[in-house]
Order: C-alpha cells, then sequence, then structure tokens
C-alpha cells in the first residue's frame, strides 16, 4: 500500500484478520442461540429465579420419542398421545427443585388429567438405582420414561433441570418452563393451550 512500510502493512493485515475473525464469531454465536424451536422470550420470570417461555409465532413440532418406563414393562410413545395436550418434565434424581416441584405436578395432573391432557416425567441422564430411590420417594402418578444417553434432552434443546415442556395437541412445543416451576404461570398457559386445543 502507497505510503506503508513493511511493518506497517503487517500490522493493518493483522488487525483486518482479527477484525473478519471477531465478525465470524459474532455470526456463528448468533446462529448458535438463534435456534427458532427453542430460543424464545422469556414472558414471565418469578421471584426466585425461574422462567416460563413460549415459542415463536410458528413453533416447530415436539421431537418425537419412544422412551422405556422407569418401572414395568413398555415404553411411552409421544406419537400415541396424538390430540391430547402433553405436559413433559424432564428431572434427575440429583436435582433439588425437581424434587421440590414433584408435588406441585403431581396436583396439576390431578386437576388438568380429568380434562385430557396427559403428563410424562423424563428421567434424564440418571442412574437407574438413584433414580428408583427418588421416584420411590416422592408421589408420581402419571408415567416415568427414561433418557439414559440425553439423546432426547439433546433433541428438546434441554439446558437445564427441572425443564418443563407443554405440547399442544397437534404436537407442538408452545412453552417451556426452565427451573422450579412457577404454578400460576404455569398453570395459566396450561389453560390456554387446553383452551386452544378444544
Amino acid at each position: 500500500m502507497p505510503g506503508m512500510d513493511h511493518r506497517d502493512l503487517t500490522r493493518a493485515l493483522r488487525l483486518t484478520s482479527i477484525a473478519v475473525i471477531a465478525t465470524g464469531l459474532v455470526v456463528l454465536a448468533f446462529q448458535f442461540t438463534g435456534d427458532a424451536h427453542m430460543a424464545v422470550p422469556a414472558d414471565e420470570v418469578g421471584s426466585e429465579g425461574h422462567s416460563l417461555q413460549r415459542t415463536l409465532a410458528s413453533p416447530k413440532p415436539a421431537p418425537s420419542f419412544i422412551l422405556p418406563r422407569l418401572t414395568g414393562a413398555g415404553s411411552v410413545v409421544l406419537n400415541r398421545m396424538a390430540g391430547h395436550v402433553v405436559v413433559i418434565n424432564f428431572w434427575a434424581s440429583w436435582c433439588t427443585d425437581c424434587r421440590k416441584e414433584a408435588p406441585d405436578l403431581a396436583a396439576l395432573w390431578r386437576t388438568y388429567g380429568s380434562r385430557g391432557v396427559r403428563f410424562v416425567g423424563i428421567d434424564y441422564v440418571d442412574g437407574h438405582d438413584a433414580a428408583l430411590g427418588f421416584l420411590h420417594s416422592i408421589s408420581v402418578p402419571y408415567p416415568v420414561i427414561v433418557d439414559r444417553s440425553g439423546q432426547v434432552g439433546a433433541e428438546y434443546g434441554l439446558q437445564g433441570l427441572p425443564t418443563t415442556f407443554i405440547v399442544d395437541a397437534a404436537g407442538r412445543v408452545r412453552y417451556r418452563a426452565l427451573g422450579l416451576l412457577h404454578v400460576a404461570s404455569f398453570r395459566a398457559a396450561l389453560d390456554a393451550v387446553v383452551h386452544h386445543s378444544t
């Protein structure tokens, strides 16, 4: 370049390279966090940091699964619940908040089960004996299945435990609750989905 010695030219090329790399990282970060299925704005955030989030205007289908039951024989197949609103709760035995919210989920099941809402608990990347111990120490009235490899959790974009999803009767994810369940907010969301699914 005119008027530049070798050192100036080297410095200019180095700065240009850094700018290009930085721009690439920004684009990559946007692509990583911009998943239209799970990257959603928070509707409500509770005083303890839990949040209820809604999917975008065009929600995508909930990833299907066929997972074995934690106790007893057989599997649970999401597609067989087509036509019903489904609540899917991911949990693990080592998760303190999972234990805290279990009675609330059981109460919600008692209220909404009679309205046709299906509930499924998914034990996520957990030890079998530990999961059984957890299950025996609490009351879970709905089916509990096992995602031992974590594949289903990955397909749902799981970011932590507990996480609870509401899937509408058409099989689309409408809401997800991150962290300890905020019952009033979750109940309002569930009412809305049930109302629009009938």
